[in-house]
């Protein structure tokens, strides 16, 4: 089990992102992903407008979820090529 903390700018407003990230849990939990936290990033060192805790069941089950759903995720708002991981055991 890996904890995953998951910061990336928005290309939609946060409230919007949000609405579709919600909206694909059973998605994400399909690949042993799941939600702990998300939210928008106020302050600190990190140059991002949203964060995301995840518990995973390991580091390939979050990169195997976002390869395989990286259009769904892109549409949502994420911009991909900011993504910024962090991971924990």
């Amino acid at each position: 089990m890996v904890t995953c903390v998951v910061t990336a700018k928005l290309s939609r407003p946060l409230e919007d992102w949000k609405r579709d990230f919600e909206a694909h849990r059973e998605i994400r939990e399909r690949y042993g992903v799941r939600d702990r936290y998300a939210g928008r990033v106020v302050g600190g060192d990190v140059d991002a407008d949203m964060l995301v805790i995840f518990e995973a069941d390991s580091e390939a089950s979050l990169r195997e979820l976002m390869a395989a759903e990286s259009a769904m995720i892109a549409s949502a708002g994420h911009v991909l090529e900011s993504t910024r991981l962090i991971l924990a055991d």
